[in-house]
């Protein structure tokens, strides 16, 4: 699975790759890459960017459900109607553009906490969740 974090302007400023054996960040840097790598994805976000992205559960959040076997809570709709659930401290808000569940965009919000910074992600579906 890969995911591009990407900025306002449409520039990817890094990527996160992963497999059965480890997860890697790809940075653009001196035009090249630096990769760093790590165990899993959660891990090596926390790592190196000081919060941790959840990117084992988006293949369920993606689908418009909470990832399977770990606890959520679901939350009020949003005015659009949008399903809402909070899991892994994430407030996620599933944007259903396709009309068959599968959704086209999520907005990932994780509040600031003491010694965490907020975070607000858009994951926009630009293939098929796998």
């Amino acid at each position: 699975m890969s995911l591009d974090l990407v900025s306002p302007l449409g520039a990817t400023i890094a990527r996160f790759e992963t497999d059965p054996l480890e997860a890697r960040l790809l940075v653009p840097a001196d035009g090249g890459v630096q990769v760093s790598r790590g165990a899993d994805a959660r891990a090596l976000s926390e790592q190196v960017m000081g919060w941790s992205l959840p990117l084992d559960g988006m293949p369920d959040w993606l689908e418009g459900r909470p990832a399977v076997g770990r606890p959520y809570r679901s939350l009020p709709e949003d005015s659009s109607g949008a399903r809402r659930f909070e899991q892994d401290g994430w407030a996620v808000t599933v944007h259903d553009g396709s009309g068959n569940g599968q959704a086209l965009r999520l907005d990932m919000d994780r509040a600031q906490s003491e010694d965490l910074p907020g975070v607000d992600l858009r994951v926009i579906l630009d293939g098929p969740a796998s």
